[in-house]
């Protein structure tokens, strides 16, 4: 497994392509930081003067409007957040806070701005993860339009399944008010939700869930039509 900074950065999609001086000028204008639990590592609204590269832990992307705040998304690890502000030196579209203990790589954005410019290969990646991100978006805006709340659910624990190596026993990586937010419904929502694919398999004891038969969720998730009668 990599450990320095510049072995992480070459083993990484963006930057596996970079010849070995290059990487080895990021590597070196690069910063590792680690943070605790429900820390702020990024404003939204200021310069965006760094990529951040999640090493390990996990990163809610927010915002807020008055006093009504809602989670955009969560950043797993070796994934990448703020690409297009970075690329495009504009400010920072949301704010950013670790979930749990986190770890991060932050290369400056002016460097790596210069650097896409000479390097056609470093531009390709960027530009493909760009679109990666474009496409996840896309998906997201359409569950939250097209799916109703219990899809959502049955659908977010199915990723779940196999982000976490068809596991039959999850954990939830985010605490549930944040999980709601993230899948477009109410705190009360997701728990009816809960409760509604409880004959289908899924036991939910706080952070923890069980799945009986990951199949039959599978199918819930899968289905077009989700019948009302479930939400």
């Amino acid at each position: 497994m990599a450990t320095t900074t510049e072995a992480i950065l070459r083993a990484h999609r963006l930057f596996s392509d970079i010849d070995e001086e290059s990487a080895a000028a990021l590597a070196g204008s690069a910063v590792r930081s680690g943070y605790l639990s429900d820390t702020v590592v990024v404003e939204e609204g200021t310069a965006a003067e760094e990529l951040h590269l999640v090493i390990s832990g996990h990163v809610e992307l927010f915002t807020h409007l008055g006093r009504r705040e809602t989670a955009i998304s969560i950043i797993r690890p070796n994934a990448v957040f703020f690409i297009a502000a970075v690329m495009r030196d504009e400010a920072q579209p949301l704010s950013a806070r670790t979930i749990g203990r986190t770890h991060l790589i932050k290369i400056p954005a002016g460097e790596l701005r210069a650097m896409a410019g000479k390097d056609p290969a470093l531009a390709r990646a960027l530009m493909t993860e760009l679109a990666a991100r474009f496409a996840d978006m896309l998906e997201a805006l359409k569950n939250q339009k097209l799916r109703r709340s219990v899809h959502r659910v049955a659908r977010y624990l199915v990723h779940q399944y196999e982000d976490q190596g068809a596991d039959r026993h999850l954990t939830l990586p985010v605490r549930k008010q944040t999980l709601a937010s993230l899948l477009g419904i109410t705190p009360s929502a997701l728990s009816r939700a809960f409760t509604s694919l409880k004959p289908h398999g899924v036991t939910v004891n706080g952070y923890e869930i069980e799945l009986s038969d990951p199949r039959e969720l599978m199918a819930v998730a899968n289905d077009p039509d989700c019948p009302a009668e479930l939400d």
